[in-house]
C-alpha cells in the first residue's frame, strides 16, 4: 500500500472525517446558485486582467476544492476558465485544478481511512484490487473521459484503490483536458459571462461530443485488454 503519507490516529481521523462532513453538508447548502457565481465571475474579469498569475493561482486554489464535494459545478468552472484566461490557459487551468483536486481527495481519504484497500478487497480478492491497481492509470483514464460520470464520485476511486499519487494526478488531467478544451474554447467565445445562462446542455456538451469521448474512454482500456490476451495465450 502506498505509504508515502504517514496515517493518523484515530480520534484526530474521527474529528476531521467530522468536520469534513459538517462541512460538505453546509458547502451544499449555501451552495451559490450559479448566476450568483456569474456575476462573482464578471466583478473579478477586470481584476484577473491587471493581475494574471494571481488570478491563474487563485483560480487553481478554487478549481482543486470545487470538485471535492458533490456539490455540482465543473462544466461551470470550466467555462469561467475560458472566459477568463481564453481557449488555450484557461483549459490547461481547469484541468490542473481538476488534477489537484484528485490529490487532495485521495490523500486525504487515505489518511482518514487507512487500510481501506485491506479491508474492502480482504486476502481473497486482493489480488484483483493490485491488478486494478497496476492498471489504475487506464481505469482512471477511461472513467475521467466520459463526461456523464461526477467528478467528485471517480475522486473516490483512489481511496479503495492503491494507485499512486502521480499515477491520479496525470490520468485525471489527460482525461479531463478533452471536455476543458471543448468547454473552455465556448467560454473563450463568449462576450458576457452571464451569456452561459441561455446556453442548452446541448449547446455545451453535444451527443456527437458524448459519443467521441466515450469511444476515447473504450480505446484508453486498449492497453488492459491487449495485456490481458497476451498473458491469456502464454
Amino acid at each position: 500500500m502506498n505509504r508515502s503519507i504517514r496515517p493518523i490516529g484515530l480520534h484526530l481521523r474521527l474529528l476531521i472525517g467530522l468536520i469534513m462532513v459538517i462541512l460538505v453538508i453546509l458547502m451544499t447548502m449555501i451552495a451559490p446558485e450559479p448566476a450568483e457565481v456569474i456575476t462573482a465571475a464578471q466583478a473579478v474579469a477586470d481584476w484577473i486582467t491587471r493581475h494574471p498569475i494571481l488570478g491563474a493561482v487563485l483560480y487553481l486554489i478554487i478549481g482543486a476544492l470545487g470538485k471535492v464535494t458533490p456539490v455540482p459545478g465543473g462544466i461551470l468552472l470550466m467555462l469561467s476558465a475560458g472566459f477568463l484566461f481564453g481557449p488555450v490557459a484557461g483549459p490547461v487551468l481547469a484541468a490542473t485544478g481538476a488534477g489537484l483536486s484528485a490529490l487532495v481527495v485521495a490523500a486525504v481519504g487515505r489518511n482518514l481511512f487507512p487500510n481501506t484497500v485491506e479491508r474492502l478487497w480482504g486476502r481473497r480478492l486482493m489480488r484483483y484490487g493490485q491488478a486494478l491497481a497496476r492498471d489504475g492509470f487506464f481505469y482512471l483514464l477511461a472513467l475521467r473521459l466520459v463526461p456523464v460520470i461526477p467528478a467528485w464520485l471517480v475522486n473516490l476511486v483512489p481511496i479503495a484503490i492503491d494507485i499512486r499519487y502521480r499515477t491520479v494526478f496525470l490520468a485525471t488531467v489527460i482525461g479531463v483536458t478533452p471536455v476543458s478544451v471543448i468547454v473552455g474554447r465556448l467560454g473563450g467565445t463568449l462576450k458576457d459571462i452571464s451569456d452561459t445562462t441561455t446556453l442548452a446542455p446541448t449547446d455545451i456538451m453535444t451527443t456527437e461530443t458524448v459519443l467521441l469521448l466515450s469511444a476515447l474512454a473504450l480505446i484508453s482500456l486498449a492497453p488492459i485488454v491487449a495485456r490481458r490476451f497476451q498473458r491469456a495465450r502464454r
